[in-house]
């Protein structure tokens, strides 16, 4: 984990949080930050608000990252409505507490548990103990439940949109022109989107960056964080495509074997049919999936070589590498090469 700055950043949220100054929430006073993440788009500092333990989100300085900031401000705000109404259980995520603009950040509740990602290195190191995997799963499972209740509620009561999602035609045509794709590739991308019916997200929710180290599961269940990509039109399916593809890199970066990614993919659909009945949200039948799957795999691997090169330090270009092959490979198999059947 890369430091540089942090300190200097540490210190001017410091003293920012001290003025009492916000831009939105209440003044909070954050005691002993110390860096807990350093990402590519921002740096999160882990503190306590008296005897409670917060997070601070950071931007990194780039023109656009205010606007996230304010969509997961939104969102959360959104959220924490609901479960004020008792129309969404507390741990599901976390509460925001307050926005500062110099430098920008948004203070929120740390919420309690381990990282999905952390689960699954345990059970990668120790693959000869079965109860593991089971665990796993059921983890898996009750992601899918939060992210549920979170799709439904934001679906019913949903945020100021500000951002519009990309036609998969429009991906393609980008990844042609940065050479990432060949004219064949793009030219299969959009034949298959034509044979499943994939056209541009749907409106409704989608969290947008539904990935293992985006989810804590504690003692009542698992939370959804990072809302910072909520507002993109979508669908709560494209999340559940989105998590499968992190399953399958982790897969073919050596973490998960091939057994154990079926298995969790095949736990997530299952996971997300019974809570779209339960929830009235759009069901993961074959075709609507399909189509799902391929939109984000483009969008991921058009995501990740655009921003290897400025993320190097995080890995990216192996992830781009390992996208770009799960999209030539679903193409050349019409579809059928999934990772839940």
């Amino acid at each position: 984990m890369t430091v540089e700055g942090a300190a200097e950043l540490r210190d001017a949220l410091q003293s920012a949080l001290a003025s009492g100054e916000v831009r939105e929430g209440r003044p909070v006073r954050v005691e002993g930050l110390e860096i807990l993440g350093d990402f590519v788009m921002s740096r999160v500092f882990a503190g306590r608000e008296a005897d409670r333990p917060v997070v601070v989100k950071a931007v990194k300085p780039r023109a656009d990252l205010g606007d996230h900031l304010m969509r997961e401000w939104r969102v959360l705000r959104a959220l924490r409505q609901a479960v004020e109404e008792g129309d969404l259980p507390a741990h599901v995520a976390p509460e925001p507490i307050a926005v500062i603009d110099d430098p920008p950040a948004v203070v929120l509740s740390r919420m309690p548990g381990r990282r999905l990602d952390a689960s699954m290195s345990a059970a990668i190191r120790f693959p000869w103990r079965l109860f593991r995997m089971g665990s796993l799963v059921r983890d898996f499972d009750a992601t899918v439940r939060s992210l549920a209740a979170v799709a439904a509620v934001l679906s019913a009561r949903p945020p100021v949109v500000d951002a519009a999602g990309e036609s998969l035609s429009a991906i393609a045509a980008r990844q042609r022109a940065d050479g990432a794709w060949d004219g064949e590739l793009e030219e299969g991308v959009l034949e298959l989107a034509v044979a499943l019916g994939t056209g541009a997200p749907e409106g409704g929710f989608k969290h947008g960056n539904f990935a293992p180290w985006n989810v804590v599961v504690g003692p009542e269940g698992a939370a959804v964080i990072d809302f910072q990509e909520t507002e993109r039109p979508g669908t709560w399916l494209d999340d559940i495509a989105q998590m499968m593809i992190h399953l399958e890199i982790a897969g073919a970066q050596g973490g998960l074997k091939p057994g154990q990614v079926r298995t969790l993919c095949a736990a997530l659909f299952r996971s997300a049919a019974v809570c779209a009945e339960e929830n009235s949200l759009p069901t993961p039948d074959e075709g609507a999936l399909n189509a799902r799957y391929l939109h984000e795999l483009c969008r991921m691997h058009s995501w990740y070589t655009a921003a290897a090169p400025e993320g190097s330090r995080q890995g990216l270009r192996p992830r781009a590498d390992a996208v770009g092959f799960l999209v030539r490979r679903f193409v050349e198999s019409g579809g059928s090469e999934r990772p839940w059947s």
